[in-house]
């Protein structure tokens, strides 16, 4: 096994503990792919996601955690920094603010950070980031 495939079995264990209370589940979309996660997030309290519960594909890179995962809501969503047609999520995290200490949970936990404050200033749907 190679350093990418290690730590994402790592982190499987650590995720399979999850369970229906906690705000992040994730998983594996396809058992035999690794590189191939979905995550399950709880929208944040006092926001307007709260009562959601959101859907976000990851797709790990065969180098991670040297370089980010790519994630992309399949949750529709009225956000700022989400593209509502593609689900492209505008972060710092997943590009030039990135560090092969973040985890996939950390990664999530971000996500939620981000629907919780979100950047008008670097908006990808635009019509929502002029709401704002």
């Amino acid at each position: 096994m190679n350093m990418t495939t290690t730590r994402l079995n790592k982190e499987l264990k650590q995720y399979m503990k999850f369970d229906e209370n906690y705000e992040i589940q994730l998983f594996l979309r396809d058992k035999n792919n690794i590189f191939q996660w979905q995550a399950k997030l709880k929208g944040p309290p006092d926001t307007p996601f709260e009562e959601g519960i959101f859907f976000v594909n990851i797709n790990v890179p065969s180098d991670y955690p040297i370089n980010p995962p790519k994630c992309q809501f399949i949750t529709k969503i009225f956000h700022p920094n989400i593209h509502f047609e593609t689900g492209e999520i505008c972060f710092e995290l997943l590009k030039d603010k990135w560090s092969p200490q973040w985890t996939l949970e950390s990664v999530c936990r971000a996500i939620l950070d981000l629907l919780n404050n979100p950047n008008a200033d670097s908006p990808l749907n635009c019509d929502c980031g002029m709401i704002l």
